[in-house]
This record gives structure tokens, sequence and C-alpha cells, in this order.
């Protein structure tokens, strides 16, 4: 009964996980598309390595024993940062450019 309770708790522990990733992704890519704007208008330097870190991974542990030692829990879903941190700079150079076009034919009719 112990184990199953473990086994119940460790996946509402990767679910949470997986939540909190997937908003990462979003609040990251909101973060990039406003530093890519404020790099135009300002012309400040390029800190998006630093904006993209906050997609990489942490191993999920939970205390385990009397002396509260931690063990990692096995996260099935491979989470890939490399990857998500190449989609999230693809969506927010994609969003970029889609808004300088609009920028630019605006331009050219005014």
């Amino acid at each position: 009964k112990e184990a199953i309770e473990q086994r119940k708790h460790d996946e509402e522990l990767r679910e949470a996980k997986r939540q909190q990733r997937k908003l990462n992704f979003l609040i990251t890519q909101t973060e990039l598309y406003a530093h890519f704007m404020a790099k135009k208008l300002t012309g400040e330097q390029d800190n998006s390595d630093t904006i993209l870190k906050k997609l990489e991974d942490k191993p999920l542990e939970r205390p385990c024993g009397p002396d509260g030692a931690m063990v990692q829990i096995e996260d099935e879903d491979a989470y890939d940062s490399q990857a998500m941190k190449d989609k999230a700079m693809k969506n927010v150079q994609r969003a970029f450019e889609n808004q300088e076009s609009k920028t630019q034919l605006y331009d050219r009719h005014v």
C-alpha cells in the first residue's frame, strides 16, 4: 500500500513538473520577444542566453528515509531542454519577423 501511495505521489510530482515546464516555456517566449523588441528600439546587448537558461531542467527529487536524503525520481517524458530552447527561439524569431514585415508594409502605405 505504501509503494502505491509513493508511486501516486511521484506521478503527481511529474505532472506538476510538466505543467511548470509548459508555463516556463510560455513565459520565456514572451520574455524573448520583449527582449528582441527592446533590442530593436534601444540597441541593448543580446542577453537571450540568460533568458533561455530558464528552460533548463533540474532533476525531480523527493526526500526518502529517516535522514531526509534526496532521491531522484525517474522522469519518463524525456524533456530535452535544448530542443525547447531552439523551439522558443524559432517561435520568437518568426513572430519578430512577422511584426517587422507588418511594420514595413504599414510604413510604405503611410
